[in-house]
């Protein structure tokens, strides 16, 4: 069964001082001309998901207007139960964007960023909005560093190459409350000329959630 879990969690967005807001770097519109990662129909990720489930993306060749901007739109399906969730990615000045299903129901994006393109080790973003989860309005941030580049990732018995590792930090209040609360990190592993190649997460979100997940790319294709 597809776990929406890390979807939720990795939308938890708000300002910090000691991050510069992604806002301020982007574009009014995402590049349509150029990617990541491939947006041409035919090419496929297939990842194996802690919990057992496997999930297979695939890229339509679709773009679709989301938040004023037109991104790529891509299908993240279940491939025992064939459930499928629409996803969204695009790339704006240096980073690579995906739009995430709030609370599963395809009501509410948040923006994150992927990758970032010429990065260094040290590099640092975040994230902002406000959202309601189970009817309960939330303000969260999530901050990213650049923790390294240009590395290698061994999966099973592939060594991919030229691999950068985002880690995040996630914070939540709810809406009026003074303070943050610590609820977890998450690390993503992209490789260049492929896309994500493995996903960490570790989430403590009040009496919301608890609970651990982690993802890898077991085989993919990207139609020439």
């Amino acid at each position: 069964m597809y776990r929406m879990f890390p979807l939720v969690c990795l939308t938890l967005l708000l300002l910090s001082s000691c991050k510069r807001p992604i806002e301020k770097d982007l574009d009014d519109e995402n590049d349509r001309n150029a990617s990541f990662i491939s947006n041409k129909p035919g090419s496929w990720w297939v990842y194996g998901v802690s919990d057992g489930t496997v999930n297979k993306r695939v890229a339509t060749g679709e773009d679709s207007l989301m938040q004023e901007r037109t991104f790529d739109y891509y299908e993240l399906i279940d491939t025992v139960t064939g459930n499928t969730v629409p996803e969204y990615f695009a790339k704006n000045q240096e980073y690579m964007l995906m739009l995430i299903d709030i609370d599963g129901e395809r009501k509410n994006y948040g923006l994150m960023v992927v990758y970032k393109e010429n990065a260094q080790v040290g590099d640092s973003w975040m994230n902002t909005g406000n959202f309601t989860f189970s009817g309960v309005p939330i303000q969260g941030k999530i901050e990213g560093t650049v923790e390294s580049i240009n590395g290698t990732k061994t999966i099973g018995d592939h060594t991919f190459t030229q691999v950068s590792v985002i880690h995040n930090e996630l914070k939540a209040k709810l809406v009026g409350s003074p303070a943050y609360t610590n609820c977890g990190t998450a690390r993503i592993w992209f490789a260049q000329g492929i896309g994500v190649i493995k996903s960490e997460y570790d989430f403590q979100i009040g009496s919301f959630l608890d609970r651990e997940y982690s993802d890898s790319l077991l085989s993919y294709h990207l139609q020439p």
